[in-house]
């Protein structure tokens, strides 16, 4: 399923491919561009010069965590925008209040909620019209 050129671009990032592949598909089946990075070098390639209009991040990555990238996200100006929306395993007051604090939309817990999912995505990203 190819997108429209005026998609909106939603960057999933998350090293599960399983995970990738299931939120790559639900958000082509409803119009957005998906990108799909499975830890920050990829992040940062998947961006490219293109700008997401919403970023789905997990929190444990290979490398540099997910919080990390988090933060680097909402340093560049160009990203500082951009909604992030923590999807993760860690359900402890604590990661959700640093994520909260550095600038993260949402945090949502694994085992995901895909209608929860696309809800909170339709929210901060309305989905495109289609003919």
């Amino acid at each position: 399923m190819n997108a429209a050129p005026d998609a909106p671009i939603v960057l999933v990032v998350d090293d599960d491919e399983a995970t990738l592949d299931v939120l790559a598909r639900l958000l082509a089946a409803r119009g957005y561009a998906p990108v799909t990075a499975t830890g920050a070098p990829q992040c940062w390639t998947a961006l490219g010069d293109a700008r997401p209009a919403l970023i789905l991040l997990d929190l444990f990555l290979p490398g540099e965590d997910g919080m990390a990238l988090l933060q680097d996200i909402k340093a560049d100006p160009r990203l500082a925008g951009v909604p992030v929306i923590i999807h993760t395993l860690m359900d402890r007051c604590d990661y959700r209040e640093k994520a909260l604090a550095l600038g993260a939309t949402a945090y949502l817990l694994k085992p995901l909620d895909l209608r929860d999912v696309l809800d909170h995505v339709a929210r901060l990203v309305p989905p495109p019209l289609t003919s």
